[in-house]
């Protein structure tokens, strides 16, 4: 369960600058991330999705029964995918370092045995404990994969982008004025864009800071794995409410920037062995953070001016927890915004109410 309780200060940010915390992430590349060395390399089809498909992961199976996201992930990354097996070996963790070349170095021996000590100490939360080993080469090559999918930028040559950016907009366009079936006609640029969430005109500037993955992942919440048609309905419409509007796109962008940075690090490397699935943990914390950021948005009467500090909230509950965001339920809201929460509760517990987790 994600602790969502709201701290002492709140920041009094205008609402110019408030949507404007998105351009830390925005301008990590000025011009964007490095391009392919030529568009054909990029659009040239790999195997079985470069080793994402598995026949023991259902819930991916079934992502890539979709032929779009199928194209996607089987082109060639190669030259990406170099340039994040470097990333990932200047960050922390057991498979990026010395610690995977020396697993019995007695530095490890002697981080793990802070770990256990830190351990018995509340609050305390030791940089060891969620390094956990990428369990198979196949979800080491997974991890490199998405890596090089943050750093790959949208094309303007690739047909499977645009037809992504595309559906993505129809759909989202779709719940956002609750008209089921709804097919509307999408430029490539134009205000529309901002309806679903984009700062602008043109949504590929957008996407500069988490490159293809952010389009990926905003996808995937609009589509029959994410979030359901109902719960995404309310969601959307509510970033379209007058006083408590949202950037749908954007906010769902910040979230995958966090995520990337987790990955990374390595702190998802032991939910991932357990889904056995980089992917599959990626995009269940990805919904996670949806919906644990629309329960806090709606229940607090936020508004805009209070983005930054609905997103740092994510984040300390994305560092606290990666498995409590990857099972964060959805629970009906009060029709008033500062009603109390339902509270959830384990029918099988005696006391106090205890958090439950999504099964």
């Amino acid at each position: 369960m994600v602790r969502m309780a709201e701290d002492d200060r709140r920041p009094e940010d205008e609402h110019a600058k408030a949507i404007e915390e998105w351009s830390d992430i925005e301008l990590k590349y000025k011009d964007g991330p490095p391009r392919a060395e030529s568009e054909e390399e990029s659009s040239k089809m790999g195997g079985e999705a470069n080793g994402v498909t598995h026949n023991d992961d259902v819930i991916v199976e079934e992502i890539f029964r979709n032929d779009l996201w199928r194209r996607i992930f089987g082109m060639n990354y190669d030259n990406a995918k170099a340039d994040a097996k470097k990333i990932l070996l200047n960050a922390k963790g057991p498979d990026s370092g010395a610690y995977s070349s020396y697993p019995f170095s007695g530095l490890l021996f002697l981080r793990r045995c802070v770990c256990r000590f830190c351990s018995l100490i509340p609050d305390c939360r030791p940089t060891c404990e969620d390094v956990e080993t990428v369990k198979s080469d196949r979800l080491s090559e997974q991890r490199e994969l998405l890596v090089a999918l943050s750093n790959t930028p949208f094309s303007e040559a690739s047909i499977e982008h645009w037809h992504l950016l595309c559906d993505f907009y129809r759909k989202a366009a779709a719940a956002a004025t609750n008209t089921p079936g709804l097919t509307p006609h999408c430029p490539r640029t134009g205000s529309h864009w901002q309806t679903v969430g984009f700062q602008g005109t043109d949504p590929s500037t957008d996407l500069r800071g988490v490159g293809i993955l952010g389009l990926l992942q905003l996808h995937f919440l609009v589509s029959e794995w994410g979030l359901p048609e109902e719960q995404l309905t309310t969601v959307l419409q509510l970033s379209q409410d007058a006083q408590q509007n949202f950037p749908f796109a954007v906010v769902g962008l910040n979230f995958t920037s966090l995520i990337v940075t987790k990955l990374k690090s390595g702190d998802l490397n032991g939910l991932a062995n357990i889904k056995n699935s980089f992917l599959d943990t990626m995009n269940g914390i990805y919904r996670g953070c949806y919906i644990a950021f629309y329960r806090d948005w709606k229940s607090t009467g936020k508004s805009i001016i209070d983005f930054q500090y609905a997103l740092t909230k994510i984040d300390k509950a994305l560092s606290r927890d990666p498995s409590a965001l990857y099972n964060y339920k959805w629970v009906e809201m009060p029709d008033s915004p500062r009603d109390p929460l339902p509270p959830t509760v384990d029918p099988h517990q005696n006391g106090d109410s205890q958090p439950v987790s999504a099964r």
